[in-house]
């Protein structure tokens, strides 16, 4: 699945409102280790279009050894 298939599903639209519907101020972590992999690159790819838009910001990520991203927190915005 493509990125712009991904953003046309169900789940992907239930999954921006919800986090639209969280509150200003709201912090979450999403820790890819214990995620599967392919809905791991999903939520990466729904995050990374949130704070692209301004309704997240990343404030916070691990990482293993190796580089890789282990764990990533994110903080709800003012903006609708």
């Amino acid at each position: 699945m493509t990125k712009q298939e991904l953003r046309e599903t169900k789940d992907y639209k239930e999954a921006v409102d919800k986090i639209k519907g969280y509150t200003a101020g709201f912090e979450f972590t999403l820790d890819y280790t214990k995620i599967p992999i392919a809905k791991g690159n999903a939520l990466k790819i729904i995050t990374q279009d949130m704070v692209d838009a301004g309704i997240l910001e990343s404030i916070s990520f691990g990482l293993d050894l190796d580089g890789n991203v282990t764990d990533e927190s994110y903080r709800r915005t003012k903006k609708a």
